[in-house]
């Protein structure tokens, strides 16, 4: 599909791969499918459909989310390796103490890639549209 939101996407990526310093990537997006999209773009809806300064405000927006999700999963990863108080063991079954929980056990792991973090953003924007009945009346 061609739009705005699919180009968004693109220089999202490309963004990504810069902060994980795969520049060979990002740079084969940047000269290949990133211009590909914008004439697309521009074929389909017009030149006025995506002025230059628009192209530059997204850039812009798109390195701003991705500095802006890097520095909230640093943070919320320094929050989930932080020990947990120890529950004594009325409290909580023989059975239950021996499952390590899923969460701590993927923190503990080691901190997630910021591309698994977006992937999921955009997993979870995509169920979130997903859900809502394609007809009105079908509710």
């Amino acid at each position: 599909m061609v739009g705005k939101p699919a180009l968004a996407r693109l220089l999202r990526q490309a963004s990504v791969l810069h902060e994980q310093n795969d520049d060979a990537g990002a740079a084969l997006l940047t000269a290949n499918e990133i211009p590909a999209m914008v004439r697309a773009i521009r074929l389909a809806h017009g030149p006025a459909a995506l002025p230059d300064g628009e192209l530059q405000e997204m850039m812009v927006t798109e390195d701003q989310r991705v500095v802006e999700a890097v520095v909230l999963a640093k943070l919320l990863i320094a929050q989930l390796v932080v020990p947990l108080p120890v529950i004594s063991g009325r409290s909580r079954s023989n059975s239950a103490r021996s499952m390590p929980d899923p969460v701590i056990s993927k923190a503990m792991a080691g901190p997630p890639a910021i591309s698994d973090m977006l992937d999921a953003m955009l997993a979870a924007e995509r169920s979130g549209r997903r859900s809502a009945p394609a007809n009105p009346s079908e509710s």
